[in-house]
């Protein structure tokens, strides 16, 4: 199914919630509503009523609410454009504006993947000096590849490029090890740092499997959130992932400094309607900002916060820790 130019109102106004929410259990019509058992907790009495008018639903007990891709969401546990899939038989179907060349596709070998695992084996834990920090960088596993004599060296050239960097474990949607993207220190602590040459980041290579475009960061972690909340935070780095979720914002991925790519646009717009991106004031960001407008504006609803120049969720964190985000994502 085509993502593109999705008319959610036409979907709610075609498709009855009640016809919906029948597939899955037993509905009582009552006058312009329904009522039913709820299927989120055990419910003696009907205690859920939908709305075809709102194409939504509430239960009086429990308090869970929604509309008819929640619903659908819930029952199934599925992504939101899943959810749509399942609503309308697939048959919403438009043309992709602008659409972006595919990328290849990158094969991860067994081998590969086993060396990746013994890597991130070796990674030493990394403790950010913002205590506020640490819970997120331990739970998405940051840490430093050592670069000590004792430790065996690495199987692959461009695992052997990430030793002495502050890496970050890159998995796919699922949960799968699929590279790594390692940053220079800035601390003086990797012999790495010292080089003012070097790039400030470098990634596991496409011939040991790696498409970075393909992947968003975090996204393992941040998909059950997104299920539940429906909305999606979107940034730029993956330091800005980590400050988003140690803030209370745990539906958030990062696009890892990378363009949008048609891999991106597909898992966007394929995970909630609602979609909040914040990127850094400076040029990249701004270009950044306009591309993704352009690309995802017509598919779910999407709020471009351009942040201040030189500030980013990381910097606004270390400054003012929670209360930043709250003040400036107020309508979250």
């Amino acid at each position: 199914m085509n993502h593109s130019n999705l008319d959610i109102a036409a979907i709610k106004a075609r498709y009855n919630i009640v016809d919906v929410a029948a597939r899955y259990f037993s509905v009582t019509r009552r006058g312009v509503r329904s009522v039913a058992l709820c299927p989120f907790h055990a419910d003696r009495h009907p205690s859920l009523t939908l709305s075809p008018n709102h194409a939504s639903y509430h239960c009086f007990a429990c308090g869970a609410k929604g509309d008819i891709f929640s619903l659908v969401q819930q029952m199934e546990h599925c992504t939101f454009m899943e959810a749509v899939a399942r609503i309308t038989g697939g048959t919403f179907t438009t043309q992709t504006p602008h659409a972006l060349p595919p990328l290849p596709e990158a094969v991860l070998s067994p081998e590969t993947a086993a060396e990746n695992a013994r890597f991130l084996q070796r990674l030493i834990p990394y403790t950010p000096a913002c205590a506020a920090l640490r819970e997120a960088y331990r739970t998405l596993e940051v840490g430093i590849a050592p670069t000590s004599p004792a430790v065996p060296p690495y199987e692959t050239y461009s695992l052997r490029r990430l030793a002495g960097r502050l890496i970050f474990p890159i998995r796919s949607k699922t949960g799968e090890l699929v590279g790594f993207s390692g940053r220079l220190l800035t601390d003086g602590a990797s012999p790495a740092s010292a080089n003012k040459a070097a790039p400030k980041y470098l990634n596991s290579s496409f011939a040991d499997g790696f498409a970075k475009g393909a992947h968003l960061y975090a996204l393992h972690r941040a998909l059950p959130f997104v299920q539940q909340t429906r909305k999606l935070y979107l940034v730029e780095g993956y330091k800005d992932a980590l400050a988003m979720h140690a803030a209370g914002f745990p539906n958030t991925v990062a696009l890892g400094g990378t363009a949008l790519t048609p891999q991106h646009i597909a898992l966007l717009t394929s995970l909630a309607p609602q979609l909040y991106v914040l990127l850094d004031g400076d040029a990249p960001g701004i270009a950044a900002a306009q591309q993704i407008a352009k690309q995802l504006l017509h598919i779910v609803t999407t709020r471009i916060y351009v942040l201040p120049d030189g500030e980013d969720p990381d910097s606004l964190m270390q400054k003012h820790a929670f209360g930043w985000f709250d003040l400036f994502l107020s309508d979250k």
